[in-house]
């Protein structure tokens, strides 16, 4: 048995050689809560508790996975992206701020639309985009697409807690044809792949060991294959006025933009995230 103190002391013991200790504490506060049922404030106000033999079993089981890199998210199953709960997996990437950031920008520019949506999301994965949009605006229609089955298989799960009606298709953007019937959608909306092969040596092993390669990288050699694609796809499929909202590397804003503009878009604007990096990019079609 532990007291409190000596647990978390012991919990930060065993982990502060892989993770920094911001994101250890609320590493730490995430299996306290969805493990144990113990929240934040009940934990803080009651330095006296005991943690029982099972409670540090179970625990313990938890840190060995982390210590393993495997990612929080993915032991407990969920993840929380725009004030909602998904399921994830190893064949989902976990929601990131950014992306969030992203769906907050849509979702403020169109709120007060006049009529309801249509919506196209391009590599859905865990369907975080998709379903946060279906739920925040006022659609008609929404699309998801994504290569990977096991991705769609998370996607229509989570789509069918949160009570949206979304339509998901198997299909590899790259290819010459859309898998199933997609109108004129009003937004495109895409969080391609786009980490290039020779920034893996400096991402966390959690990410590169653990979150399926196939949704975060792409070769040094054409790091924009996915822009390039979707834009061209923009500028065919949207509807008069559509718009077309993209996540980037902070290092490409310049040249999304320029696809963007010979694809046949306007009003192109490159926007930067909370730190200031160029995070997005939007455009318009005729």
């Amino acid at each position: 048995m532990m007291t409190a103190g000596v647990f978390k002391q012991w919990f930060f013991s065993e982990l502060i050689d892989y993770y920094e200790e911001r994101e250890l504490r609320t590493i730490f506060f995430m299996v306290l809560e969805h493990s144990l049922g113990v929240g934040r404030t009940a934990f803080l106000s009651d330095p006296s508790r005991i943690f029982g033999r099972n409670e540090l079993a179970r625990v313990r089981r938890i840190v060995r996975r982390l210590q393993q890199w495997e990612p929080i998210q993915y032991i407990l199953g969920k993840s929380w992206f725009y004030q909602h709960e998904f399921l994830v997996n190893r064949h989902v990437l976990i929601p990131r701020p950014e992306t969030e950031e992203l769906v907050d920008l849509v979702i403020r520019q169109h709120a007060d639309t006049k009529h309801p949506l249509q919506i196209l999301d391009i590599g859905t994965g865990s369907g975080c985009i998709a379903c946060t949009l279906a739920l925040h605006l006022p659609v008609q229609k929404v699309w998801a697409s994504d290569i990977s089955l096991d991705a769609l298989q998370v996607a229509r799960k989570n789509a069918l807690r949160l009570g949206t009606g979304i339509e998901f298709l198997h299909w590899d953007v790259l290819s010459d044809r859309i898998a199933g019937e997609v109108g004129k959608p009003d937004l495109i909306i895409s969080n391609p792949p786009y980490v290039r092969e020779s920034e893996r040596l400096h991402m966390k092993p959690h990410v590169t060991g653990a979150e399926p390669c196939l949704a975060l990288f792409v070769s040094d050699t054409d790091p924009l294959v996915f822009y390039r694609r979707i834009c061209a796809l923009a500028a065919s499929m949207l509807g008069s006025g559509g718009y077309l909202y993209l996540e980037i590397n902070e290092a490409f804003g310049h040249e999304v933009s320029l696809l963007c503009q010979s694809a046949g878009l306007h009003d192109i604007s490159v926007l930067n995230d909370i730190h200031g990096k160029d995070r997005f990019v939007r455009g318009m079609s005729s």
